[in-house]
């Protein structure tokens, strides 16, 4: 599984949602807008279905890239990343597959990759709260105009920033529960270590 994917997507529905907010007027003119927006929710939702069923399903310890991050970084802005847009990439080369030019984060339950989960989602559901608090912003103002179709569009923008915010709830519930953070794992060895030095 490759993380572009999803990555991507969110993007570009980054993208979409702030051209809606970007309008003077949410009127019933926005319908190519919605239908984009829909195509993205759905595209997201079935790559998060995928990640979920995917994901790792025994504890790892989680080990943080700078290299990795500066590549979701630009995989979010540009989309396709190139060893050139990345600096020091022989530091956790492999943790990538780099492909002629090409970089990319492959999403796979094998060591090191295995690793490059909770960063991808990580950066993931922070994107996500924060297109979440678009579309909660989107149906607020949906709801205090009065045109013929505000209460319908303030409704669907409510159902979509419900919809990204589980979604991020869903991703940080499984980062959180299969990936230790290093230094907490540290202290419980040597809190254990001490409780059987007393004993």
């Amino acid at each position: 599984m490759k993380s572009i994917s999803l990555v991507a997507t969110v993007a570009e529905l980054e993208e979409a949602t702030k051209e809606l907010q970007s309008l003077q007027v949410l009127s019933s003119q926005i319908g190519c807008s919605l239908e984009r927006i829909q195509d993205l929710m759905e595209c997201i939702m079935c790559h998060g279905s995928a990640i979920l069923e995917n994901f790792p399903d025994s504890q790892q310890q989680q080990h943080n890239s700078i290299v990795i991050d500066e590549i979701i970084d630009v995989m979010y802005k540009k989309g396709c990343v190139m060893c050139s847009d990345i600096n020091n990439l022989n530091r956790d080369c492999e943790r990538v597959d780099l492909i002629d030019n090409w970089v990319s984060i492959p999403l796979i339950n094998t060591t090191p990759q295995v690793f490059n989960w909770p960063q991808v989602l990580n950066y993931i559901i922070d994107k996500l709260k924060t297109i979440s608090k678009m579309f909660d912003g989107l149906s607020k103002r949906a709801a205090s105009d009065k045109l013929p179709n505000s209460k319908g569009l303030s409704v669907l923008f409510n159902f979509y920033s419900a919809s990204v915010s589980g979604l991020a709830n869903q991703f940080n519930i499984s980062v959180r529960t299969i990936f230790l953070e290093y230094k907490s794992d540290r202290l419980y060895k040597s809190l254990d270590k001490e409780v059987i030095r007393q004993n």
